[in-house]
């Protein structure tokens, strides 16, 4: 009977595991948890426009210079609105951008806060101009005619407040000329000669008894305070100034 051959085991040669480096998984962004405020509680970042002073033509103008000076003054004010609104169309896109990223507005409620926010703010500072330009005017007029701002004040256009300047002045005017004259005639009556008797069978004439300047204020002074009533010293007056 053969031999049957016998298995030798090999010595176990030991292995070496390359150790596997495992990166850690890159972590996902939280979200971060907005501020509790809202885009109206932010400060408005829309500045008003920067004023420009009006131009202001002196006055008593030919015609000609007039019509070219206002016509200087209209495209001065169109150049400026389109400045002002062209300031206030960019500022209202970028405070819209900002409402985006800062509170992540969709940009079509973020434009319309925008402008809403901004169409506030232009239509203050349009009526601070216009102000503004009313307290201009009704000084330069009043100083032109002679009489008080504060009468001119509330009106609304030059026109207007031309138009009672002139009436203004004119009735200042009277109430002086009127006042002069009261005082003339007041000083005049202080110089009245008392008047003298005459005989029975001759009539009296009115003023017949005054010197020239007592007779002249007797006149002026029915004239002014009577004026609806014939005038007694009208002859006598009359003769005086014919000598």
């Amino acid at each position: 009977m053969a031999d049957e051959p016998v298995a030798v085991a090999e010595p176990a040669v030991p292995v070496t595991e390359t150790p596997v480096s495992i990166e850690p998984a890159a972590a996902e962004p939280v979200a971060q948890t907005p501020p509790a405020s809202t885009p109206q509680d932010a400060a408005p970042i829309i500045p008003p426009p920067a004023p420009v002073a009006p131009l202001e033509a002196p006055a008593n103008l030919p015609p000609e210079v007039q019509e070219y000076v206002t016509r200087l003054e209209d495209q001065a004010r169109t150049a400026r609105e389109q400045s002002e609104r062209q300031i206030l169309s960019d500022t209202v896109s970028q405070y819209a951008r900002r409402l985006e990223q800062q509170y992540g507005l969709a940009p079509e409620a973020a434009q319309a806060i925008a402008k809403t926010q901004g169409d506030l703010v232009y239509g203050q500072y349009q009526s601070d101009q216009l102000r503004r330009g009313q307290v201009r005017a009704a000084i330069s007029i009043a100083k032109e005619f002679g009489i008080d701002p504060l009468q001119l004040i509330d009106l609304t256009s030059p026109t207007a407040m031309r138009l009672a300047a002139q009436t203004a002045s004119a009735a200042g005017k009277r109430d002086t000329e009127l006042t002069e004259l009261r005082a003339k005639i007041a000083a005049l009556e202080k110089g009245r000669v008392p008047p003298q008797s005459f005989s029975q069978g001759a009539q009296p004439v009115a003023g017949a008894g005054f010197t020239g300047d007592a007779l002249e204020s007797a006149w002026l002074k029915h004239e002014t305070t009577q004026s609806d009533k014939p005038n007694p010293y009208d002859a006598a007056y009359r003769a005086m100034l014919r000598g």
